[in-house]
């Protein structure tokens, strides 16, 4: 049976294949723009506690992780811990 529909398999498993790397494509792309934002969110903060007078605490500030970390983490860490907040408060 396989060998009669091999052409139409192969099809399918390829047509499945090009879908899957569109998708992928996608998330990449929507990865490297929240990673963009999480940049965009660091140098924010890094702006309002220099302004206030306060850039010593910059160095408790997170910086934006790779996209490689944002994979292999399952995210990214809060740009603060909370413990250090509570300094910036």
């Amino acid at each position: 049976m396989t060998m009669v529909h091999a052409d139409e398999l192969l099809n399918e498993a390829s047509a499945a294949h090009d879908q899957a790397r569109e998708r992928v494509g996608v998330l990449v792309a929507e990865l490297r723009d929240q990673q963009a934002a999480l940049r965009a969110g660091y140098t924010a903060a890094q702006t309002i506690l220099a302004t206030a007078g306060r850039s010593t605490l910059t160095a408790r500030l997170r910086a934006a992780p790779s996209i490689e970390s944002l994979v292999l983490e399952g995210g990214a860490r809060p740009l603060i811990d909370e413990d250090d907040r509570a300094l910036v408060a």
